[in-house]
Parts: C-alpha cells; structure tokens; sequence
C-alpha cells in the first residue's frame, strides 16, 4: 500500500496526514488498551476489596468510564466505517452479529457450567437461556448483550446520524436530556417491582438505552472524525483538564451523597445521572490521549509492538480474564490479603490476573476453535521466526 499523502494546510497551521478510507485509526489502538486494562482493574477492586466501604466504592465508580468507553468506541468504529458508503441491512447483520454472538454463546455456556457444576442437563440449558437474554453468566458479559443490541438497530442509527449530520450539537443535547431522565428515573429508590418496569430495572445495566449518549457521542465524533481529532490536538491539556475537573465534581456529589445516609452501593450506581458529569470527559480525554499516541507513534517501535498485541488480544481478554481471576481469588486471595494488606493483594492480583488472561488468550490462538472462543482467526503453534529458529539450532536449513 502507498504511503499517505500529507493534505495541504494553511502556512503556520499543523499539517494533517490524510490517509485512506482502508487506513487504520492509531488512536483506536490506546483507546482500546486502556479500556481494557482499566476494565480489568475495576473488577479486581470489586473483586478482592468490600464493596460496602465508601472509599473503595469511590474508587471502584470512578473506572465506570470503562463502559462507557466501550460504546463510545463501538459506534466510533461502525459509524466511520460506514458513514460514506451504503450498507444493506442484512450484509450488515450477517457480517458482524456472527462475529460476538458466537463467542458469547460459547462463554455464557462455559460461565453457566462453572456457576453451576452439579445442574442436571434441563436445569443448565434453562440457566442458560436466561443468562443469553441478560448477559448474567458473568459480570461482563452485558456489554456482549448490549453491543448486539446496537448492531440490530445500527442501520437505523447511521440513518439518524447521516440526517442530523450538520446538526451535532442538537444531536448531543437530545441525547444528554434522554440519558439524564432515563437515568434520573431509574436511580430513583426504592426501585420498581411489578410491570413492565419492574422487569426493565431487573436487566437495567444490559439493555441499550442506558449507555445511549455514550453510543451517540462515538457516532458523532465519527461522522466528523477529522475535525474532532485536529481540536483535540489543540486542546489535548484542557480535555484532561476538564476530566479531571469532572472526576473531583462527581467525587463531591457521591460523598455528599453518603453524608446524607445512601449506601455506598446505591451512590456509585453506574447509572447515577451525575456520573456523565465525568464519564462524558473521560471518554474524550481518552480519545485525546489516543490522537496523541497516535502522533508520536513510532511505527515498529517496541511501545507500538505492544500495544497492536494488545489490541489483537483485547476481545479474548475481556472474555476470559474473570475465569483467570476467579482462580486467583480461590486458590491466593486469603493469603495475599494477610501478606500485602488490601491495596498490595489489588496490585498483585492484577498483574497475575493481567499476566494469566493474555497466557490463556495465546494458548486459545492456537487450537482450532479460536474464531468462535475469542473472535480470532488461529494463530500458528509457533511463529515463522521461532521455527526458523528452531531449524537453526538443529542445524536444519529453513525452507522458504
């Protein structure tokens, strides 16, 4: 492939490599590492700390933004890519609902199985239904359930986009004011019971309409991709700046909140409505943080090595990494507890849990069921290079 061309600009302004619409977007790759690294940390601190002491709870809602950041990248990605050429319906569907339905199937079946050993055949398929409708055989399975959700109605969200294409102003403050009262009502105590209601509020944290500003504000960015990321580039410090002032607001109000008797709980709530107040930033200074990286990357580089590692491994460590974690916590959490304290048993918990998921990742590359475990075509048992290598040593000549 050429090398891209460098667009024209003003003289003093920055000049903006254009690439092709085939390219690749860098920042994508950071966006999606750090999504996922910090994914991982969120369940560590829920996983090994108590969840009913307020200072944990504040740290554990802070990393909510994780989720949001997965939406936000999953309509950044769809929509750019199919913001300025036609997509039938169902070429759409078939090309990209096979490619998570699979593996959550496969997973919810694994996770169904571990949570259940001793349930008779009739017991585990009726768990399972009810673990594909709401993304229950594992605490992250949701997002799964909601990203499908989002593919069947993409083609009529993209519609939306293209036709308020030169309004997105007014299409961001539509849908803040429907998150903001979506959220408002079902954060209010105590929550619904009965009724259609009382069955939404069972599945709340797994249906679309409860990250929608998340999935809008990627589609957006998206259909104006090239400005967005030229101001970010201008104002990368004040994006920080303003997640940061964004953290300590929703800080404030979430201490308040406990000062008035809500329980840790309840006030760190991923549905909270004040949570956009930082949610909303931290995206886009993550995206920013993505355009930077994407600036100075230097191709080939180990740090650039790494990060495509990451980013080819990232869906199959999201799948897998609880099964690595719930090992961790059976088998060392009580004796790294005693030995490091809480916040040392955290650190160490996740590097194992880190180190251990992308071990597990590399041994399912390699058997035949990669594709339908972690969405990845099947990975050679060992690399050209260590098998040139390994005829080396033998003293056997490499074959072409």
């Amino acid at each position: 492939m050429s090398a891209p061309t460098t667009a024209l600009a003003p003289t003093g302004a920055r000049e903006v490599p254009s690439r092709p619409r085939s390219g690749h977007l860098h920042q994508i790759d950071m966006v999606r590492v750090l999504a996922f690294s910090f994914v991982i940390l969120a369940h560590v601190v829920n996983g090994v700390n108590d969840m009913a002491d307020p200072d944990v709870a504040a740290v554990s809602m802070s990393m909510h933004f994780t989720r949001s950041a997965f939406f936000f990248l999953t309509a950044l990605v769809l929509v750019y890519g199919y913001r300025d050429r036609p997509s039938g319906v169902f070429s759409f569907w078939r090309k990209r609902i096979g490619v998570v339905a699979v593996p959550y199937i496969v997973w919810s079946a694994i996770y169904t199985a571990i949570n259940a050993p001793d349930a008779t055949l009739g017991d585990f398929a009726r768990a399972l239904l009810q673990n594909l409708i709401t993304g229950g055989a594992m605490y992250q399975l949701y997002f799964l359930v909601v990203t499908i959700q989002f593919y069947l109605v993409f083609p009529l969200f993209l519609a939306v986009l293209r036709a308020m294409r030169r309004w997105p102003v007014l299409t961001l403050s539509l849908a803040i004011a429907f998150q903001f009262a979506y959220d408002s009502f079902f954060s209010i105590q105590p929550a619904p019971v009965d009724g259609f209601l009382g069955e939404h509020w069972q599945v709340i944290t797994s249906v679309l309409p409860s990250y929608l500003i998340y999935f809008v504000i990627g589609g957006v960015v998206a259909m104006h991709l090239e400005v967005v990321t030229e101001w970010m580039r201008k104002h990368f410090w004040a994006m920080l700046g303003f997640a940061g002032a964004g953290l300590i607001a929703v800080q404030i109000n979430y201490y308040a909140n406990i000062g008035e008797g809500m329980h840790p709980f309840t006030a760190s709530n991923p549905l909270q409505p004040s949570l956009m107040i930082w949610c909303v930033p931290a995206v886009l200074a993550v995206y920013a943080i993505g355009v930077r990286w994407a600036d100075r990357r230097q191709p080939g580089s180990v740090a650039d090595k790494v990060l495509q590692g990451g980013t080819l491994r990232a869906f199959g460590i999201f799948l897998a990494h609880p099964l690595v974690l719930s090992l961790i916590y059976d088998n060392l959490l009580g004796q790294l507890i005693g030995s490091f304290g809480f916040m040392g048993a955290t650190v160490i918990v996740y590097l194992l849990g880190v180190a251990g998921s992308v071990l597990l990742v590399e041994l399912l590359r390699r058997t035949p069921f990669s594709t339908k475990l972690i969405g990845r075509p099947s990975a050679p048992l060992l690399s050209a290079k260590a098998k040139s290598t390994l005829r080396s040593l033998g003293g056997l000549k490499p074959t072409a």
